[in-house]
């Protein structure tokens, strides 16, 4: 899971590095991380859940 954090954190980092901000970014790649890791935890229960 950390690996996939620091990809996404480092794939929405190639901005350029005059921005005076750079929360949007971190903002967002935190963001997918949880949905990614919500959509695992729903199928996880889910299986449970059938089975």
């Amino acid at each position: 899971m950390t690996s996939i954090f620091l990809l996404s954190f480092a794939d929405g980092d190639e901005q350029p590095l005059n921005t005076l901000d750079e929360r949007p970014a971190a903002y967002l790649a935190m963001r997918s991380d949880l949905l990614l890791f919500s959509t695992f935890l729903f199928f996880i229960v889910a299986a449970l859940w059938i089975g």
